[in-house]
């Protein structure tokens, strides 16, 4: 664990640490192998100055003439530039039939400057850590040829700044041809204290507890082996909590200022749990919670390091820190930009009376029953009443010189906590209405609306369909209760998916997509569902997506569900109708079986969910968390920062299990808070972008915002899986105090004793192994 970011190392010199210097001959050939999973979202490139185009500096590249000589190579294009392969073959711009574009957007109608293969090269290293995996291995050969060049050159990674390293010329018996260091490198390695050193963490020596600022634990009644881990932890949730007080104003500003802290927390708990060694993966191509299957470990020796469970979380905490760290660079580039309070400006500070606990409280849920599609179906008045009459059913647009009828799909992510779906037809209905569809005729769900990213639509004959193991709409699965024989022939109805016009399967019931076919099972959802995780650029640039559903079992009149196939939680009632609208069955039958989320009052004005029970005062919280708010909006608006917050600390004081399961309990809370401060964001309407694919400051942050909704709403269910998988406890939380209610006149003295502090930059690194080969 090498400082916040992270640096490569290479095993041709574990002796030289991190960054090494690198030795290169000229007119020789190397192959740099980026095989081990760390590598996963940092692609080696090379320049002539450190960090390359992250400063707008020169790369190699075929046009570019090495600095300070006179060679003529960028006339015909023949300077030193490395060569970008997959599976030992030189990247092209398209992998799977699909255009591999910048990670600004990408997809089927992008052009890709393929010469060298770095566009998609770099790309690809975007995609989820299992879909990387499986396209591998990446290498990058470089033969560096020009015989003028005296000075050095450096590697550098293409997504994360500032971990360049350098690279001199020697000669045959391996002597530097230069012995000053030039150009220069811009900034100094990160060292991490012995502290940080034992939890694999970075920036955690001052916040050891106790700490005046924070509460007085995080981890209760440490069991005997885990006092170190559960210090670490202590620090580090006391490093965030420092950082996440701060002054206001504006939305922008304040998420900005709330979430660099809270991602470099969430990036450092993911390394000291890699650290430990508890959940390695030999295999992440096994990581991969697409099909919502949890496994046990296994007892076969062979399959060491490869438990599915531990295989999500090896993958998870890999993607927290891939993705965190570069959506903080993100983020610190759009306050770079000067638009925004600096960060030692935002800073304030607010101290936490040090309450001890009295009394052990253990807060455990009770475990659920297996969750089963049969059970009683509640009233959800919030979300209108369904009645059984025309009027309640969402009914499609099917225009007369047309040979479909359509319903228009989009989320609305204020809903609940994971958001419902919404359908153009009928938004008088709201969240999660119950549809109406007609046997014979063909329906096109368009999921064109960019709020559909990561909620790819399913259908099943029981709510939740792959989620809870239950039959869904498929060429080989007869409705239930049919006498039809379908399934034999593989004809039985099932939903056909298309990208940019173009149907991905092969099956086929309906001919006004595809012939109809006997004995096909593929209707195009295995190769679409994978898009859907790619990177929200790319699913755009990929074409709308579509889903077509002819219903043809004449036999059958019980109801149906669609749901998302990434977020369990989400399904929504389909009744068949009739030709002129009436319901064939009107009991809603198979019962859906959990209630929709209603959200307060409270979250409902902050576009949030779940803070009703923290606004402050609260006895577990410190006496606020922004400073100085003035009235107004955005008074309101740091109330629900205030609330928020709560409920992470609150959430994020428990007993330790063990070193898994402490992560796990830690971490959903603070992936719910993340997912409240960029819905509070959103709903303030401060961020607009009207096309993902723009490079723009508010176009960036939404990009952030979405994806922190979607992955991390993502990931806390994965957990919950481990959770399930592995038989641990749901939840483990206790009962610390924090600063209690105080009085008025205790809140303007410590208000008004704030002071700026400069922020505190927490980090981390994960060794990132690259293989040196002469070739």
């Amino acid at each position: 664990m090498a400082g916040e970011l992270g640096y490569y190392e290479f095993e041709e010199c574990p002796e030289l640490g991190t960054n090494p210097t690198l030795g290169m001959e000229k007119g020789v050939t190397y192959e740099f192998k980026q095989i081990d999973p760390t590598n996963w979202m940092h692609p080696l490139g090379f320049a002539y100055e450190a960090d390359g185009a992250h400063v707008d500096q020169a790369e190699l590249e075929a046009g570019v003439p090495p600095p300070g000589t006179n060679s003529a190579c960028s006339d015909d294009r023949t300077c030193p530039v490395p060569q970008y392969q997959r599976k030992g073959t030189l990247m092209g711009g398209t992998v799977d039939g699909l255009v591999v574009g910048s990670e600004d957007g990408g997809g089927a109608g992008g052009e890709v400057a393929a010469d060298f293969g770095l566009e998609a090269y770099e790309h690809m290293f975007y995609y989820p850590i299992n879909q990387w995996a499986t396209y591998g291995p990446f290498t990058v050969s470089l033969m560096f040829d020009d015989v003028d060049f005296a000075s050095d050159i450096f590697y550098f990674c293409h997504i994360h700044s500032g971990m360049s390293g350098r690279i001199k010329f020697i000669d045959s018996e391996e002597t530097p041809i230069t012995m000053e260091n030039t150009p220069a490198l811009p900034y100094v390695y990160d060292i991490p204290s012995d502290f940080d050193q034992k939890c694999g963490t970075y920036g955690l020596e001052k916040y050891q507890l106790p700490n005046d600022q924070c509460l007085s634990e995080y981890v209760c009644d440490v069991p005997e082996g885990m006092e170190q881990y559960s210090k670490c932890y202590d620090a580090m949730n006391c490093a965030m909590m420092v950082g996440m007080t701060t002054n206001v104003d504006d939305e922008t500003s304040l998420f900005l200022h709330q979430m660099i802290p809270h991602h470099q927390n969430a990036v450092n708990m993911a390394k000291a749990l890699l650290m430990t060694g508890d959940i390695t993966c030999n295999d992440l191509t096994l990581a991969s919670s697409e099909d919502g299957t949890v496994g046990a470990e296994s007892e076969d020796a062979a399959l060491a390091g490869k438990d599915y469970n531990f295989c999500l979380m090896d993958a998870l905490a890999r993607t927290i820190i891939g993705e965190q760290n570069h959506q903080i660079q993100v983020m610190r580039s759009i306050l770079d930009n000067g638009k925004y309070t600096s960060a030692a400006d935002a800073d304030c500070q607010v101290t936490v009376q040090q309450v001890q606990r009295h009394l052990k409280t253990v807060v455990e849920e009770t475990p659920p029953e297996a969750q089963t599609p049969i059970v009683e179906e509640h009233p959800q008045e919030s979300l209108k009443t369904r009645q059984l009459d025309g009027h309640a059913i969402c009914q499609a647009t099917c225009p007369a010189d047309d040979d479909h009828c359509y319903f228009t799909a989009k989320i609305n992510y204020f809903a609940g906590e994971l958001g419902y779906y919404e359908f153009e037809e009928c938004p008088e209905l709201g969240p999660n209405p119950t549809l109406g569809i007609k046997k014979g005729t063909s329906y096109i769900f368009n999921q064109a609306d960019v709020s559909n990213w990561m909620h790819p639509l399913g259908f099943a004959y029981f709510a939740g369909g792959a989620h809870f193991g239950v039959d869904e709409l498929e060429a080989g699965i007869a409705p239930p209760g049919s006498t039809s024989s379908c399934a034999d022939t593989l004809t039985c109805p099932a939903p056909m998916y298309s990208m940019a016009e173009e149907y991905q399967g092969v099956y086929s019931n309906n001919e006004k997509i595809s012939p109809v076919t006997n004995e096909e099972d593929d209707f195009g959802l295995d190769f679409i569902e994978g898009l859907y995780y790619r990177p929200l650029g790319d699913w755009v640039g990929y074409g709308e997506f579509t889903v077509s559903l002819l219903f043809d079992v004449t036999d059958f009149d019980a109801d149906m569900f669609y749901f998302c196939h990434i977020h369990s939680g989400m399904s929504g009632r389909i009744k068949l109708i009739s030709p002129d609208g009436v319901v064939l069955q009107e009991e809603n039958q198979p019962l859906l079986p959990y209630e929709y989320d209603q959200p307060s009052a409270f979250d409902q004005d902050c576009g949030t969910f779940g803070l009703e029970g923290y606004t402050l005062p609260h006895d577990q919280c410190p006496p606020m968390f922004i400073c100085n708010a003035p009235g107004g909006a955005l008074e309101k608006y740091s109330k629900c920062y205030d609330a928020m917050n709560c409920a992470m600390a609150v959430g994020m004081t428990t007993y330790a299990e063990n070193t898994v399961a402490l992560f796990i309990h830690q971490m959903i809370p603070h992936h719910q808070n993340a997912v409240n401060m960029a819905k509070a964001l959103l709903h303030s309407g401060k961020v607009t972008c009207d096309d993902v694919t723009v490079e723009s400051d508010d176009c960036e942050l939404y990009k952030v915002l979405v994806s922190v909704i979607n992955h991390q709403n993502h990931q806390i269910q994965t957990m919950q899986g481990v959770l399930d998988g592995k038989s641990f406890k749901k939840s483990y939380d206790c009962v610390v105090p924090g600063s209690g209610p105080r009085s008025e006149v205790e809140l303007s003295e410590n208000e008004s004793a704030a002071s700026t502090m400069a922020a505190t930059i927490l980090s981390f690194v994960v060794g990132i192994f690259i293989t040196c080969a002469l070739s």
